[in-house]
């Protein structure tokens, strides 16, 4: 990055003089910018920061959270106790992986901005747009691409591998696409209204997409983790 860029193409938000911003990185020929603080970010941002913060902490949305609860609720009612315990399990082992690649790609979208968007608040509708951009890169080039530790300040990056760190991530997508198919195929499907069927189906092809984008097999990916499942089930009757 030139001091030639940093001076002149830095975006100019006349409303409150105190917010900082600094170049973070360019994506088809659009400049990103984040705050060069997270405590410096204008509050009504900061708040949708914070809720996808802590969703990425969980490792886990409130929309999924939501669906997982109803569908061992609905499994509890009618004594299927081999299937809660199978979804339990997981779940635990979900909240145990690595962040998932969409819930820091949601992050992103609130951290990063480009020049001329509104940085005072959160456009959900531009955002999803521009999440699609991140995502159309390529997650790993993305990941490459961004300084991961204004998006997650509270991890040492500096000592990641980022390739050990793509690998994780694969294998919670891979739990991803697994959960959610046990949860559409489940006891509470048939109670899912067409926008929250649309939604979680979206998040399912979006793991889905980034195994397959790194050339993975998911079929054969999916018959492991059964015959894993299996075990956990019989061990439990």
């Amino acid at each position: 990055m030139s001091w030639f860029k940093r001076l002149f193409k830095q975006p100019v938000y006349p409303k409150q003089v105190d917010i900082i911003t600094e170049y973070a990185f360019s994506l088809g020929g659009v400049d990103y910018f984040c705050c060069n603080d997270f405590l410096n970010m204008p509050p009504a941002r900061a708040e949708k920061a914070m809720v996808f913060y802590e969703e990425l902490k969980a490792n886990v949305d409130y929309d999924y959270l939501d669906w997982f609860t109803k569908e061992v609720d609905d499994c509890l009612n009618k004594g299927k106790l081999t299937a809660v315990v199978t979804l339990n399990g997981l779940l635990r082992e979900r909240l145990s992986l690595a962040p998932d690649p969409q819930l820091l790609l949601k992050l992103a979208t609130v951290v990063f901005f480009d020049k001329v968007e509104n940085i005072y608040d959160y456009d959900f509708k531009y955002n999803e747009k521009k999440k699609e951009i991140f995502r159309n890169e390529g997650l790993s080039a993305f990941f490459l691409k961004m300084p991961l530790d204004k998006l997650v300040p509270h991890l040492d990056l500096s000592k990641v591998d980022l390739d050990t760190m793509k690998q994780a991530m694969l294998a919670t997508s891979a739990k991803t696409v697994q959960l959610m198919d046990k949860l559409l195929a489940g006891e509470s499907s048939q109670n899912l209204t067409e926008p929250s069927r649309s939604k979680l189906l979206s998040q399912r092809q979006q793991a889905l997409a980034y195994l397959t984008s790194e050339g993975l097999d998911y079929t054969n990916i999916i018959y492991s983790l059964s015959m894993l499942d299996n075990k956990t089930s019989q061990k439990a009757k």
